[in-house]
C-alpha cells in the first residue's frame, strides 16, 4: 500500500484541482476551493468504496446485478450527503437565504455531476491498473507453466532410449569397436543438453540441430540395418533463429518410437528442415505399426504444442496426420 501512496496523493491533488476549476469557472476561485475541500470527503470515500468494496466483492466475481444495485445505493447516499452538506453548511451560513448561497451550490445537479466526475476518473484508473496487473500476472503464470512443461519434457526423454543406448555402448565396448568412444561422447553431449534444457526458453537453431544429430546417431546404433533415414537440412550458416530446447528431439523421438519393440522389420524416416528469410519449416514422415504407439501423438507432442502456443502464439502452425500407416508432422515457425 505504501508504494501506491504517492500515486493516490498525486491523483487526488490533480483531480480536486480539476474539480475546483470546474466549480470555480466564472465564479470566485477562493470559494471554489472551499467548496471542493468540503465536498471532497464524499467523492474520495465513494471512489474507494466502489473500487475496493463493490468492484472487488461483486463486479470481479461476476455478481453484476448486486454490483449495479449497490452502486445505485452508493450514488444515492452520496447525493444525500451532498444535500446534507448544502443544508448544514451553506444554507446555515447564508442565514437560510437561498439567494445568498454560493452560486455553485445552488445547482445540485451540476455540483453532484462534477464531484462524481473525479470518482469516475479514479474508478477508471483503478480498473485499467487491475486489468494490467491481471494481464501481467497471467503472462507470468504462462511463463512459469512453460518452464514447468519444459522440465517435464526433459524428464520424458524415453528411458528405453537411454537403456538401449547403454546396452549398445556396452556391446561396442565388448567388441572394442572404434565407434564406442564417439558414441559415449555423443551420449554425454545429449544428456548435458537435456539436463540444461530448462535454463532457457529458447536456444539457437544450430545448437538444437547438433543435439538432434547426436540423438539420431545414438538411435541408429539401436536400429542398425532396420533403419532407413533420409535427411534434408538447409539452414543458413549463422542463422539466428531460436526455438524451444528439445523441440527437435521431441519430434524425432516420436518418429523412432513407432518402430520400436520389434513390431516392424524396417523403420523409414524422412526429415526435412528448411530455414529461409524469417521462416523455419520442420517436416517429418515415418511409417508405423497400426497397433503400436503410432496411433497416438503422445504426451511429448502435446507438450510441444503447448510450448509453441505460448512462445510463438499465432506465428506458428503445427499439423499432424496419420494415414495408411504413415505418420506425418509439419511445424512452421515465423520469426
Amino acid at each position: 500500500m505504501l508504494n501506491k501512496l504517492p500515486f493516490h496523493i498525486i491523483f487526488w491533488l490533480i483531480s480536486l484541482n480539476l474539480c475546483a476549476f470546474i466549480i470555480g469557472y466564472k465564479s470566485d476561485w477562493q470559494q471554489a476551493y472551499l467548496l471542493t475541500a468540503i465536498y471532497s470527503p464524499v467523492s474520495v470515500s465513494s471512489a474507494y468504496f466502489i473500487t475496493h468494496v463493490l468492484m472487488e466483492r461483486y463486479l470481479y466475481k461476476g455478481s453484476y446485478l448486486k454490483f449495479i444495485i449497490y452502486l445505485i445505493y452508493t450514488i444515492t447516499v452520496s447525493l444525500f450527503l451532498v444535500m446534507v452538506l448544502n443544508t448544514v453548511v451553506f444554507i446555515n451560513i447564508a442565514n437560510y437565504q437561498f439567494n445568498l448561497m454560493p452560486a455553485p451550490t445552488k445547482d445540485i445537479v451540476v455540483l453532484f455531476t462534477t464531484l462524481y466526475l473525479i470518482v469516475f476518473l479514479f474508478v477508471s484508473t483503478q480498473s485499467v491498473k487491475k486489468y494490467a496487473d491481471a494481464r501481467s500476472e497471467k503472462e507470468a503464470a504462462l511463463k512459469r507453466m512453460a518452464e514447468t512443461e519444459l522440465k517435464f519434457l526433459k524428464s520424458q526423454l524415453n528411458p528405453h532410449f537411454l537403456f538401449n543406448t547403454l546396452n549398445n555402448l556396452y556391446s561396442l565396448a565388448v567388441k572394442k569397436s572404434d565407434e564406442a568412444p564417439d558414441a559415449i561422447l555423443k551420449l554425454s553431449n545429449l544428456l548435458d543438453n537435456v539436463l540444461s534444457a530448462s535454463d532457457n526458453l529458447l536456444i539457437p537453431i544450430d545448437q538444437e540441430l547438433k543435439v538432434m544429430e547426436d540423438f539420431i546417431y545414438l538411435e541408429s546404433l539401436r536400429f542398425g540395418d532396420r533403419l532407413n533415414i533420409k535427411k534434408e537440412i538447409e539452414v543458413p550458416e549463422g542463422c539466428e533463429f531460436k526455438i524451444p530446447p528439445l523441440s527437435l528431439i521431441t519430434i524425432i523421438e516420436n518418429c523412432f518410437k513407432h518402430g520400436g519393440e520389434g513390431k516392424m522389420k524396417k523403420l523409414a524416416i524422412n526429415i526435412k528442415i528448411i530455414g529461409s528469410n524469417n521462416t523455419l519449416n520442420v517436416a517429418t514422415k515415418n511409417n508405423y505399426h497400426p497397433s503400436g504407439d503410432g496411433t497416438s501423438k503422445g504426451r511429448g507432442l502435446d507438450n510441444l504444442r503447448r510450448q509453441m502456443n505460448y512462445l510463438f502464439k499465432d506465428k506458428h502452425e503445427l499439423t499432424i496426420s496419420q494415414r495408411e500407416n504413415i505418420f506425418t508432422l509439419e511445424l512452421n515457425m515465423l520469426f
